[in-house]
């Protein structure tokens, strides 16, 4: 009796997994909303060709996207994926963010049926012109905090794109030149979308998804959830660059508001337009390449980069004025924001330099090929040992190195392009007045160096690259230490000055 029952029960089971399967066959790859998951290989290129038609797509696949290439992840459910660190202000910027579209969003009022429209320049939307202005000054604020955003000189018109609902109809545009259904297969077809109502769909799965899900936002799950950044209003942010050979480097950015609408923000609708065909789909031999939130903003090594953006002036701080020039006619002061809070020591140590006037005639007398330059604490004597440098005198006592491997875990700052950080010898605490400027980024230094500052102008940074790439340099190896001195140039530290914004 037991053996027919196992056998019974044996069938059943087959059957219904052969149903299963039947049933999974049914649907094609345009009507399915959960596929098999990516792999767990954090940031991880994927890239799909089918038909002469390529869409790459950069991002964590623990994340499980699913809005990238017909579906390809799962959108039912939500990762606790944590891959870097996101700074404190970046945070900020996206809970401005969420704030900002939460007062829009009210305005708007977006239905499940009917249709609604607003043509920005019309002065009968002066009220929702202004708080649309809001939104794209905090989105653009967003943006600015990315590293890869400047990096890539990535466009961002003054007319702010477009803003429509994917799961409810509602279009804000700056022009009339697009309807909503428009707007929506371009952004159907940048996420890989082979039509409008599969990009629909998925917009519904995800609200579905994410109402279900009960985040902390002072807890670092808020940047983990497929992709999205959790804001203090409850929105999810899901931020993206499109990238495409016919076109401009673009953001485009996904919203989910508390009450379930997603909408698409595309921040430069004819660089979108042209990155797509609307008559078909991708035209032959054309790339779109769509950069996610782990690639825009997290550091895997969990030390911070920085972006460099206009009005740094206005961010109230204390800065450094570090004037260079060399005796090829290159002249520039570099503006350097000082980060005290990650490493107050060093800030002080520098700063006592800087207004006692030690640095004034000293140079740069290191460039390190590819990454950056050296200098405060050498004069330029002439003569053959060490290409004409040496020490200038110094009676101050070393500082403690704030870095993490000395055991200083508060100072994360990472080694990108415009950092500045001190030079020390092979003991941690060993440094005194001399720094470095990094031109490139080095991530094998951070946690090594105490890196206490950064330039905020992407100018300063490139006038420090022609520094290093178009300086010719001597090497000179003492005690097993080869230093690449400047032969083609001297380059002098005019001064250095301190100052406050309020």
């Amino acid at each position: 009796m037991k053996r027919k029952n196992k056998i019974f029960l044996a069938v059943l089971l087959f059957c219904a997994l052969l149903f299963l399967f039947v049933a999974c066959q049914k649907s094609g790859p345009s009507e399915s909303i959960e596929k098999a998951p990516l792999t767990a290989a954090c940031t991880a290129r994927h890239s799909r060709t089918t038909d002469n038609k390529r869409i790459a797509t950069e991002y964590c696949d623990c994340n499980e996207m699913g809005v990238i290439l017909e579906n390809e992840g799962k959108a039912g459910e939500c990762s606790s994926h944590v891959l870097g660190r996101i700074p404190q202000e970046t945070y900020a910027a996206f809970d401005a963010l969420g704030a900002s579209y939460a007062d829009l969003h009210k305005k708007v009022e977006p239905e499940k049926t009917g249709y609604k429209k607003f043509v920005l320049a019309d002065p009968d939307n002066s009220e929702i012109n202004v708080l649309y202005e809001a939104f794209t000054a905090q989105i653009k604020n967003v943006y600015d905090h990315s590293p890869f955003f400047t990096a890539y000189r990535t466009a961002f018109p003054k007319t702010g794109g477009a803003l429509a609902g994917i799961n409810r109809k509602y279009l804000l545009t700056c022009g009339d030149k697009y309807s909503h259904s428009e707007v929506l297969r371009i952004a159907a077809r940048l996420f890989g979308y082979a039509n409008t109502d599969t990009f629909i769909n998925y917009a519904s799965v995800l609200s579905t998804a994410y109402a279900a899900k009960d985040t902390d936002v002072a807890s670092d799950v808020r940047l983990s959830l497929n992709g999205a950044v959790y804001t203090e209003n409850k929105a999810y942010v899901f931020p993206y660059i499109v990238s495409c050979d016919r076109t401009s480097v673009f953001p485009v950015c996904l919203i989910l508001d508390p009450d379930g609408t997603v909408a698409v923000w595309i921040g430069d609708e004819e660089s979108a337009q042209q990155a797509v065909d609307l008559a078909g789909s991708l035209t032959e031999n054309k790339t779109i390449e769509l950069y996610g939130r782990c690639r825009l903003f997290e550091t895997v090594s969990g030390f911070y980069r920085f972006s460099f953006a206009e009005g740094a002036h206005d961010v109230p701080g204390t800065y450094a004025k570090i004037a260079l020039s060399t005796t090829d006619g290159l002249k520039k002061d570099l503006t350097v924001y000082l980060l005290s809070e990650y490493a107050p020591e060093t800030v002080a140590n520098f700063i006592k330099y800087a207004e006692s006037g030690f640095y004034s005639g000293t140079a740069v007398h290191r460039i390190i090929p590819g990454i950056g330059i050296q200098g405060g604490s050498d004069v330029q004597t002439g003569g053959k040992k060490n290409n004409g440098y040496s020490a200038k005198p110094n009676s101050e006592k070393p500082i403690k190195g704030e870095f993490v491997s000395n055991g200083f875990l508060q100072n994360v700052i990472g080694h990108c392009a415009g950092v500045i950080s001190m030079a020390r010898t092979d003991k941690h605490d060993s440094a005194t007045s001399g720094f470095f400027i990094c031109s490139a980024d080095n991530n094998a230094w951070d946690g090594s160096y105490a890196a206490f500052g950064f330039m905020p102008y992407q100018e300063d940074i490139d006038f420090v690259d022609t520094i290093v790439k178009k300086t010719t340099t001597q090497d000179v190896t003492t005690g097993g230490k080869t230093i690449s001195y400047p032969a083609s140039r001297l380059i002098d530290i005019e001064e250095v000055t301190i100052y406050t914004v309020e």
